[in-house]
């Protein structure tokens, strides 16, 4: 009788160790991963980076996307979670979209060419919708688009 409970005891023991490797393995699935620039002060979420070189890596946390912006390859600046991805025809080149007003910067797509893939950050994915929220921004906007270097991550 108590070596049945030893047993099962081990038994789920095993399981739940089986359980955690697998939603970890699921955590760090990397999709996509690249390098890019940013020549001045850009919000990204709810993160503010400052002009300089950025790595990235996107991956899923079960059924969500999670982009991490790292500093110099090293230090994870950012874990930012963008809408549901959009399949369709993106630009030829991957890019950040980063829309200015006044002297504030914020980025609100990465382009993935090679995945077809847009990413939005707090935008609405609704083109018409976007521009609607454009045309009643006061003062001027500027759009730049930032090349992205990818390198799958798969």
């Amino acid at each position: 009788m108590k070596y049945e409970r030893h047993e099962a005891l081990i038994r789920s023991l095993v399981l739940a160790a089986l359980a955690i490797c697998f939603s970890a393995a699921t955590l760090s699935a990397q999709m996509e991963k690249g390098t890019f620039s940013l020549p001045f002060e850009t919000r990204w979420g709810s993160a503010t980076l400052p002009a300089g070189d950025y790595s990235f890596s996107i991956g899923t946390a079960f059924e969500y996307y999670m982009v991490t912006i790292r500093r110099n390859g090293m230090e994870t600046v950012a874990k930012i979670f963008p809408q549901p991805p959009l399949q369709r025809k993106s630009p030829a080149r991957s890019q950040l979209l980063v829309v200015g007003q006044g002297k504030t910067a914020t980025v609100h797509i990465l382009y993935l060419a090679d995945m077809g893939t847009e990413f939005h950050f707090s935008v609405p994915p609704s083109y018409e919708v976007y521009t609607r929220l454009v045309a009643q921004a006061s003062g001027p906007i500027t759009i730049e688009h930032i090349p992205v270097v990818t390198h799958s991550g798969k």
